[in-house]
């Protein structure tokens, strides 16, 4: 039976956020908030990247995968599996269709 005096074993929360800053496609930056590792790895499921990358020039480069590795400043993008050389231009598709017809 519990006294009203018990304490109950309540598990540890964070009660702020971390914002990332992420440079959107339009050259943008966007500021989305993430209450703990969770959010970071649902965020990454549903744009199915690999991690976070900072803007940088050095080989190889870090893929941020974990919230606390998160810098306060820094601007990010997101990091998927592709070459950046494979990625889809609609401009060449349309342009191939042209040629065909």
């Amino acid at each position: 039976m519990f006294s009203r005096f018990s304490t109950l074993a309540r598990p540890a929360q964070r009660f702020f956020s971390t914002g990332v800053k992420l440079e959107l496609k339009s050259g943008r930056i966007g500021l989305i908030k993430l209450q703990d590792q969770a959010d970071l790895d649902k965020m990454l499921t549903r744009s199915s990247s690999l991690g976070l990358v900072a803007d940088a020039e050095e080989d190889p480069i870090d893929i941020i995968t974990s919230l606390g590795d998160l810098q306060k400043d820094t601007v990010y993008h997101l990091a998927f599996g592709f070459d950046e050389q494979d990625v889809f231009d609609e401009e060449d598709f349309e342009e191939g269709e042209e040629k065909e017809q």
